[in-house]
């Protein structure tokens, strides 16, 4: 990793955040959430991954951790999660794959219900 080469851990983060969210929209599941938990580990400020974990914890049916996750997001990190609820920028600006996108969708819905 380049980025970590010259001790830019932030952009290493985002790089690896990115190449997790991609990993997910290529059905690689198992290996996207674990490169997601590995970005938060080093760095848990990466709201991404934090909002990512919540919609895939809760289509897993672990609503414990999907709100743990999401309650993280939202308290604990200053960009905080209001704009994820806003599911055409969370496809269009964030460009998370569709698969993700549904899945955040989904818990999104049952956290509002």
């Amino acid at each position: 990793d380049i980025f970590l080469t010259y001790g830019e851990l932030r952009e290493a983060s985002l790089s690896k955040a990115n190449g997790a969210l991609a990993m997910y929209g290529d059905q690689r599941f198992d290996e996207a959430e674990t490169t997601m938990k590995a970005v938060i580990r080093k760095d848990p400020g990466v709201t991404d991954m934090h909002v990512a974990l919540a919609a895939i914890y809760w289509n897993q049916g672990d609503v414990g951790r999907a709100e743990d996750e999401w309650r993280f997001a939202c308290e604990k990190i200053d960009t905080g999660c209001q704009q994820y609820k806003d599911l055409a920028w969370v496809a269009e600006i964030r460009r998370w794959p569709p698969n993700l996108t549904k899945a955040l969708s989904n818990f999104l819905g049952k956290i509002t219900a």
